[in-house]
């Protein structure tokens, strides 16, 4: 046995992404079933033959699946729509699960690899991203592996004996797989300002009297709720802005598309959804840009499409619009003729990236 630092470039995610081969069977039995965690092992998890899953209490999984405290960036990503279906998928395929009537104590990960490499680790290594190591733990969580066949053995007979003493049942895995569902399901965007305005307002109670609030003999609040909430308000009114400009995606590489011009981008971005050749698109980030001598200019959209059998990845600008440079200002169309030519420098290979104008879908395939 050794002891996993589960840090650096000892955690225990590294050994899982080096034991888990092509036709390896799995066994885990973990408190959470994080999809952060599911994230992080998605490749080795594809090479997964079948894999027993023993959790805890079905309502202490809902709360662990989209991560803790120091899963909050991954939740930023706005990737636990998409990661809760390819979960889904995986389970419905590979995956047995059984519920412990009290949440295990700690966890093991039994790897029964072929053609003969036999492995455990065990400890506070559940399956979410700081029991991977993925994220920091703490400072006393303990996390060992074993070092040879002989050793996982004694695992394996252990876990056999507690799985066993378990009732088969089917309704542990379709109410696993229902919520996945839930949490893959899409949801109107206005949600989230009733969500704010709800949080906000639900504990206020007798405070939201009208004469508390406003003393009908000054005309003055008082109470300084007005303007306690004025400011979170505002900021609110913007994230509910935000939200009337998100549209559910399919095969972006984020869960919503945010579109600058109702009219030109959320048109492309139904278009990027419909046609059959485009395999994953993302609207690009301010932050993303292109050097220009004229300054930096930011594409739009970044699409990879199937042409021919073959993918090719194309960097558009719709410019928002117009398709002809001379409508534009002439600083920005000089920065998209840039913007080509700087692509065009950069071109290696067979396959290389393309920049590329297009107002429509129809445009860009047009110009593959």
């Amino acid at each position: 046995m050794r002891l996993v630092r589960n840090s650096g470039t000892d955690r225990g995610v590294d050994s899982l992404r080096e034991w888990l081969t092509q036709g390896t069977n799995v066994d885990l039995v973990s408190p959470s079933f994080s999809l952060f965690a599911f994230a992080e092992l998605r490749d080795a998890l594809d090479r997964v033959e079948r894999c027993r899953l023993l959790l805890g209490e079905p309502a202490a999984i809902l709360p662990g699946l989209l991560g803790g405290d120091a899963d909050i960036a991954s939740r930023g990503a706005l990737h636990g729509r998409w990661l809760a279906r390819l979960a889904s998928d995986w389970i419905k395929k590979r995956a047995e699960i059984r519920h412990a009537k009290k949440a295990p104590p700690q966890s093991l990960v039994l790897v029964d690899g072929k053609p003969s490499l036999h492995r455990a680790m065990l400890g506070t290594c559940s399956f979410t991203t700081e029991g991977l190591g993925v994220t920091p733990g703490g400072r006393l969580g303990l996390v060992q592996a074993t070092e040879s066949d002989a050793e996982a053995a004694d695992f394996a007979e252990w876990f056999r004996s507690n799985w066993d003493d378990l009732e088969p049942n089917p309704s542990a895995k379709a109410h696993l797989l229902e919520v996945l569902d839930d949490v893959g399901s899409q949801r109107a965007p206005s949600l989230i300002y009733f969500q704010i305005l709800y949080q906000m307002f639900k504990d206020l109670g007798d405070e939201l009297d009208e004469e508390r609030i406003i003393k009908s003999a000054t005309g003055k609040d008082e109470s300084g709720l007005i303007d306690r909430r004025r400011t979170a308000l505002d900021e609110h009114a913007r994230l509910a802005r935000e939200a009337t400009r998100l549209k559910d995606a399919q095969k972006s590489v984020f869960e919503h598309v945010i579109y600058d011009s109702g009219g030109v981008e959320r048109t492309f971005a139904e278009q990027l959804e419909k046609n059959e050749s485009v395999k994953i698109y993302a609207k690009l980030p301010a932050w993303f840009k292109v050097p220009t001598p004229l300054g930096t200019y930011n594409p739009d959209w970044a699409v990879l499409v199937e042409v021919s059998g073959e993918e090719r990845l194309y960097f558009v600008v719709e410019t928002k619009g117009s398709m002809f440079v001379d409508d534009l200002r002439d600083n920005e169309a000089a920065k998209i003729a840039c913007g080509e030519a700087h692509f065009k420098a950069l071109a290696v290979g067979k396959n290389p990236a393309r920049y590329i104008k297009a107002r429509t879908v129809d445009d860009l395939m047009d110009r593959l």
